[in-house]
C-alpha cells in the first residue's frame, strides 16, 4: 500500500520499472524532459494495470484521494548486468525511452508471479535467489507477450504503445 501522501514530482528514473497495480487508484504523468510537459502523457493506475517502462523518463505520481481504497502497487526495479563480469550493463544508454501499459485480464496470475518473484528475491541464498527471481521475471515477461499478442482487447493498445515507443 502506498502512503496517503504518496507522490513525486519530476522523479527521473535510471532503472527499468515493471509495476502491477493491485488496488486503489492513482496516476502517472510521464515525460522525457525535466520541467517540460510538452510530450507528457498520463496513465491512470487502476487494478490490473501493468506498466513496463525503460529508464530515461521523468515521472510525476499521485494517488487519487477521492477513492476509498488506497493505491496498492507491486513495483519491480530492474537493472541489467553483464553475464560475464557481473557489472551493471550500460549498453542501452543511448536508447530512446519506451513505455508499455495494459490491463491484465487475469490479474491473479500476475499477482501470484509478482509474489513469487519477491519471495525468491528475498531468499537468503546468494546466487540462487537471483537465479530463481530472474526465472520468474522471465515468466512474467513471457506472460505479458502472450497476453498482448493473443488478446484482441489489448492488441490495438499494444500497437498504439509500440508506435509511441518508437
Amino acid at each position: 500500500v502506498v502512503p496517503a501522501k504518496w507522490g513525486t514530482p519530476d522523479n527521473y528514473y535510471e532503472q527499468y520499472h515493471l509495476v502491477l497495480v493491485t488496488g486503489g487508484n492513482g496516476n502517472y504523468k510521464i515525460h522525457r524532459r525535466e520541467d517540460d510537459l510538452s510530450d507528457a502523457f498520463e496513465e491512470e493506475l487502476t487494478p490490473g494495470k501493468i506498466i513496463f517502462m525503460s529508464r530515461g523518463w521523468y515521472l510525476d505520481t499521485w494517488q487519487n484521494k477521492n477513492v476509498p481504497e488506497p493505491l496498492r502497487i507491486a513495483p519491480l526495479r530492474l537493472v541489467f548486468h553483464d553475464n560475464r563480469s557481473g557489472e551493471v550493463f550500460d549498453g542501452m544508454a543511448d536508447e530512446e525511452p519506451f513505455y508499455l501499459s495494459f490491463t491484465a485480464l487475469n490479474m491473479v496470475k500476475y499477482v501470484n508471479l509478482f509474489e513469487k518473484h519477491f519471495q525468491y528475491h528475498t531468499l537468503e541464498m546468494p546466487g540462487l535467489n537471483a537465479t530463481l527471481s530472474n526465472s520468474i521475471l522471465s515468466q512474467i515477461m513471457c506472460e505479458m507477450v502472450i497476453d498482448l499478442r493473443f488478446n484482441e482487447n489489448t492488441q490495438t493498445q499494444f500497437i498504439d504503445n509500440l508506435e509511441t515507443a518508437r
